[in-house]
């Protein structure tokens, strides 16, 4: 699966999939680099995920909608900054707080990304995003 579980916890992708540890129901077969997952502990818990760190120059695609990613882009950066690769190709990113950020609006209230952090980013058309742009 990909998570090293030291207690209960459950995993879910925004499309429905779940992993509860020894549920005959799960849906979710594998994780994926760059995508985010909600992860539910009802304590506090370690979570080890292996695998390598993605580079800047990996890459990832995004239907048009909403996806949820793990961002691995420049730490810190404003998200004009962090997603200027796909300028004009997407129009709102969200955290896990709900603070927003949307292209061209004075009341953004998302101010810097976190490497390795989740947001969900609404494509407006279908794209591949990158944080190296060349």
């Amino acid at each position: 699966m990909g998570f090293v579980i030291h207690a209960t916890v459950v995993a879910v992708v925004p499309d429905g999939v779940v992993y509860t540890p020894g549920s005959p129901f799960n849906t979710l077969k594998k994780q994926l680099p760059g995508k985010g997952y909600w992860l539910y502990a009802p304590v506090a818990n370690t979570i080890t995920v292996p695998g390598s760190v993605l580079a800047a120059t990996d890459q990832l695609s995004l239907n048009l909608g909403w996806t949820q990613i793990g961002y691995w882009g420049t730490d810190g950066a404003a998200p004009a900054t962090g997603f200027g690769c796909i300028n004009g190709q997407y129009d709102v990113v969200v955290d896990e707080a709900g603070k927003v950020f949307v292209t061209g609006s004075p009341f953004n209230t998302l101010k810097s990304m976190q490497k390795n952090k989740g947001y969900f980013i609404h494509a407006t058309t279908p794209t591949t995003l990158k944080f190296q742009c060349q």
